[in-house]
C-alpha cells in the first residue's frame, strides 16, 4: 500500500481511538444529537477485508452507503484503482463528503469515488448495475430497505458487506432483523464473521448452472 494512503488511514485510526473514550462518556440523548461530530469507521481489519475482497472478486461497481469520512471510502477507492473500477458512495452530509474528497484527493484516489449527495433511496435507484459489491454502513433501522434496495441490482455473485452485526449493542436487533431478510432470500448465501464491529457477508448466488464432473 501507498505509505502515504497508509498514513492517512492511520490518522483516522488515532482520531477514532482518541473520540472513542468521549463517545462513551456521552449520555444517549447527546450522542443522539452529536453523532455526526464523531469519526466511527470500520476499522483497519474490516478495512483490509474489504480491501482483499474488492480485489480478489474483481469488483468494478463498488457501492459505499455511509462514507461518513471517508475512512472505508478510501479503502474501497484504492482496490477499485488496482481492478479498474469506481466506488458510488452515497452520503447524506455534504460536509462529510467534501472532508473525505479532500482525504482521496490527497492521495490521487479522488478520481475512482463518484459521490452521490442526499438520500440514498433517491439516488440509488437511477444506478444501473450489475453491482459487484455494496457495503451498508448506515443508519442501523435503513439495512434492510437498503438492501431491498440494492438485491435486484446485484451482479451473479455480487457481494453485499453489512457493518455493526455485534456492536453498539443498542443495534443488535435491527442487525438481527437485517440478517433474517438476507437469509430469507433464495438467491442468497452469507455468513456472520466477528471482525471489527461484526459484520454479515453475503453473496448472490450464480445463476450459471455448474457443471457436473460426473
Amino acid at each position: 500500500m501507498d505509505p502515504k494512503l497508509q498514513k492517512i488511514l492511520e490518522s483516522y485510526e488515532e482520531r477514532a481511538a482518541a473520540e472513542a473514550s468521549v463517545l462513551r462518556s456521552l449520555p444517549s440523548e447527546e450522542l443522539e444529537r452529536r453523532i455526526d461530530e464523531f469519526l466511527i469507521p470500520v476499522g483497519p481489519d474490516t478495512g483490509k477485508f474489504l480491501h482483499t475482497l474488492v480485489k480478489s472478486s474483481r469488483a468494478t461497481c463498488v457501492v459505499e452507503i455511509g462514507a461518513s469520512y471517508g475512512y472505508s471510502t478510501l479503502w474501497l477507492a484504492d482496490a477499485a484503482r488496482l481492478t479498474g473500477g469506481k466506488v458510488h458512495s452515497f452520503e447524506l452530509s455534504s460536509s462529510k463528503v467534501e472532508y473525505a474528497q479532500e482525504k482521496l484527493r490527497s492521495v490521487g484516489l479522488d478520481g475512482f469515488v463518484q459521490f452521490h449527495v442526499g438520500d440514498v433511496f433517491d439516488h440509488l435507484p437511477s444506478l444501473a448495475g450489475p453491482i459487484d459489491l455494496v457495503l451498508i454502513d448506515c443508519w442501523k433501522v435503513l439495512y434492510e430497505p437498503c438492501f431491498e434496495l440494492v438485491h435486484p441490482k446485484l451482479a451473479d455473485e455480487g457481494i453485499v458487506v453489512a457493518d455493526n452485526m455485534l456492536y453498539p449493542v443498542e443495534s443488535r436487533p435491527d442487525a438481527q432483523k437485517y440478517q433474517k431478510l438476507v437469509r430469507s432470500k433464495p438467491d442468497m448465501e452469507s455468513v456472520a464473521l466477528p471482525m471489527g464491529s461484526g459484520i454479515d457477508v453475503a453473496r448472490r448466488r450464480s445463476s450459471t448452472p455448474v457443471r457436473s464432473l460426473a
